[in-house]
């Protein structure tokens, strides 16, 4: 018999029978960042605070980040910051499903140093249904990375590199 204080969520999982419970230790990355996320959102959106959050897409589906951030819509007072490198966000398929307005979109440009400058989307004047995401893509805006890991790899793989040491 072991006393604890300690406490765990466990999550219940629908299947076969009943289902079965799962500890926090057991969880996806993807289902604990989400209910961090959400109970952020919730603490945020109820007192109107400002949230910032780095790469907020990471571990988050692609249709749970488009929620959270739809959240923040209509805040009443409250504010998201937040970096990601999901362009869908920006992309627009249809007026029913844009997330991000023009004028909410930043982009960020490294210079040689490695300083990074933040540059909104309204400084290339889009037109009221651009693309921004497609755009972005395809270099309209800042420069895109160009780390050529295939030229690379195909450089250190024809020179016989050893990769284990």
């Amino acid at each position: 018999f072991k006393l604890s204080f300690a406490y765990d969520l466990v999550f219940h999982h629908k299947g076969s029978g009943d289902g079965f419970w799962l500890g926090s230790a057991h969880e996806s990355e993807g289902t604990k960042a989400a209910l961090a996320f959400f109970s952020v959102a919730l603490r945020s959106l109820s007192s109107g605070a400002t949230t910032v959050i780095d790469e907020l897409d990471s571990s988050l589906h692609p249709t749970l980040l488009r929620d959270f951030v739809s959240l923040f819509a209509d805040p009443k007072g409250a504010q998201l910051i937040f970096s990601t490198h999901d362009v869908t966000l920006m992309t627009r398929t249809s007026p029913m499903e844009e997330v991000l307005e023009r004028d909410q979109v930043w982009f960020v440009e490294k210079d040689s140093e490695g300083a990074s400058q933040l540059i909104a989307a309204m400084e290339y004047s889009p037109r009221a249904n651009e693309n921004l995401g497609r755009n972005y893509l395809n270099g309209v805006y800042v420069p895109l990375p160009n780390p050529s890991f295939h030229q690379l790899v195909a450089q250190l793989m024809k020179e016989g590199a050893d990769i284990d040491g």
